[in-house]
């Protein structure tokens, strides 16, 4: 019995249009920010995919500098192994001429 008056004065309330109006309005302001965080859900997306793209950019472009001045500087070294590739067999001392 309690329960059925529950019921008939919730019935009451959800029927004022007042409350009908205010549930309404609720409901279109739930409706713009789901279709604003859609709308920069997006946006949010086409720029990490922007950013993404210019970072590739950028590194291939740092690889290449990096190449570059490799290139212009000359890094290279010269690395002797235990013994030399003209003396391989020889354990006795070496002279070398230098007289022209």
């Amino acid at each position: 019995m309690e329960i059925q008056k529950s019921m008939d004065e919730l019935t009451i309330l959800l029927s004022n249009p007042i409350v009908g109006t205010i549930g309404y309005t609720l409901s279109l302001i739930a409706a713009i920010i789901a279709i604003y965080q859609a709308l920069a859900k997006e946006k949010a997306l086409k720029t990490i995919e922007n950013l993404n793209l210019q970072i590739t950019t950028i590194s291939q472009e740092n690889n290449d500098l990096r190449l570059s001045i490799d290139k212009t500087e000359n890094h290279n070294e010269i690395n002797q192994g235990e013994k030399s590739q003209y003396f391989q067999d020889n354990s006795g001392s070496v002279t070398i001429d230098n007289r022209g």
